[in-house]
């Protein structure tokens, strides 16, 4: 291994542990080593394939960061990912990120009006240095309908998507899908399965994914560099339109204004929308009404908890599909008998016993399983935190009266106090964001989510903010754990 990897990548390791929870930098990251460093190009080792869809799909952004601190703004990252050795005897091989195309992703042509061809399009999608516009469509292929266990919990959802694979391109009742339910229950998958489906299907077809953090960031720029018209024409082009977390654009007013558009043109033509969100159409908060209207036109379908068999099969189904043999029965059936909340806190407790067993060479148990729940997952018998009691740690931690936290002042320390308890209440109690604003100085729910969301670009660059909310947590799980 080459030292000069291994100096660079323990590095960037140092950056993203003071970034994440310490059971999951230990279940994630510890495991990883650095391979090589040549040029701009960083190569870490993977010990599966399920690693690298946790790191892909929940880790980028920290990645991304640290790699562009200690590389530079051009660096790239390999990963050499140990597959399983039943299906691939020769013992591994290596995927690049952003991954390279294969038979679902590979960019389609799209030909875009006469006075924009060959245009800068404000999106992060095109494929440059071509006469047309390519268009990766962002999916993911191990979200496909194959990896999709189908449940009482989902089965609903699941046949319009597969009946949208069949019918795209004809007249369907099911113009928006709007696919909702709690997170970690699989919206995600569901949604970008049915865009693989449909590429599969009908392979010139030009399909999308897009979340609205994205959506937002690209209006943005669009509107900065007063280039409005190529964002709209661009995403008029799009056959099958997959926008995730809809409702993350509820402060974002103009960028409404701007998707209500595109979806009235998109529906007009026949082009098909999925929308995800953690919340019914009926229920939606801060979002224009006539956009809200649009989104109620088609089907919903809502993905709720997964009984016991369901989440069983899931996790039966993760082992066979990653490599984890090392998992016997009796220990999944733990998981799936004490972990009840969402899929992906599942699937964290399983991946967190692998390094376990790689490294101590012993056979993973339900003693094992049992002690990692109980630092991965909230145990059902902690009682549920109060928004009040937050505010009020939050308030003696910042040296503030209750009452200075519930006033309109905005001062540059009250500001932040506020944002930090309503980033912590969305985060420890379940209370909705209309909630926690009405007790936390009777404010929006927009300013919630905005709060939220402020607090969380924060913490990626403010490492003493980092250090504050890290001790409240710790705080707030000491007391989530004292008796009821």
């Amino acid at each position: 291994m080459g030292g000069k990897a291994q100096e660079t990548w323990a590095k960037c390791l140092a950056d993203i542990r003071g970034k994440i929870h310490p059971a999951e930098y230990e279940a994630w990251f510890a495991p990883i080593q650095a391979v090589s460093l040549v040029g701009e190009t960083l190569t870490i080792r993977l010990p599966s394939h399920f690693f690298y869809e946790q790191l892909e799909g929940n880790y980028i952004r920290e990645l991304t960061q640290a790699i562009a601190q200690h590389i530079g703004q051009n660096a790239r990252l390999n990963y050499d990912v140990v597959m399983d050795r039943r299906l691939v005897p020769t013992g591994g091989y290596s995927t690049t990120y952003p991954k390279g195309p294969d038979y679902n992703q590979s960019p389609q042509l799209v030909n875009l009006k006469a006075e924009v061809q060959g245009a800068q399009v404000i999106n992060p999608f095109v494929i440059p240095g071509v006469q047309q516009i390519k268009i990766d469509p962002q999916l993911r292929p191990e979200y496909s309908f194959e990896n999709f266990v189908v449940g009482s919990c989902n089965e609903v959802a699941y046949k319009i998507g597969q009946s949208l694979c069949t019918k795209w391109g004809s007249s369907t009742a099911f113009n928006p899908f709007f696919i909702h339910g709690g997170s970690g229950l699989g919206k995600t998958h569901l949604a970008q399965a049915i865009g693989l489906g449909i590429r599969k299907r009908f392979p010139n077809s030009v399909v999308l994914y897009v979340r609205a953090a994205q959506f937002i960031a690209q209006f943005a720029m669009a509107c900065q560099t007063k280039k409005t018209n190529e964002f709209v024409n661009f995403y008029q082009n799009i056959g099958v339109l997959i926008f995730d977390d809809v409702h993350e654009l509820a402060p974002a007013t103009s960028t409404q204004q701007a998707l209500f558009g595109i979806f009235n043109h998109l529906h007009q033509h026949g082009n098909q929308l999925i929308f995800t969100s953690i919340q019914n159409p009926a229920n939606l908060q801060g979002l224009r009404q006539e956009l809200v209207s649009r989104l109620k036109w088609g089907a919903n379908a809502e993905l709720t908890a997964p009984d016991y068999e369901t989440r069983l099969a899931i996790l039966r189904h993760k082992r066979l599909a990653d490599g984890m043999e090392c998992i016997p029965d009796d220990v999944l059936e733990c998981i799936a008998r004490k972990v009840d909340t969402n899929i992906r806190e599942m699937e964290g407790v399983m991946i967190s016993l692998i390094p376990y067993s790689s490294l101590s060479k012993q056979r993973i148990t339900v003693a094992l399983a049992e002690e990692k729940i109980a630092s991965i997952v909230r145990a059902p018998h902690h009682r549920s935190l109060a928004v009040e009691e937050i505010q009020s740690l939050v308030a003696n931690h910042y040296h503030l009266a209750v009452e200075e936290m519930q006033s309109n002042k905005r001062n540059r320390d009250l500001v932040l106090a506020r944002q930090v308890a309503m980033y912590l209440a969305r985060r420890h109690t379940d209370k909705n964001l209309e909630s926690i604003g009405r007790i936390i100085g009777n404010k929006s729910h927009a300013t919630v989510l905005h709060s939220c969301r402020t607090v969380e670009q924060l913490l990626a660059t403010d490492k003493h903010l980092a250090n504050d909310v890290k001790d409240l947590e710790s705080q707030l799980v000491s007391l989530s754990a004292e008796a009821r």
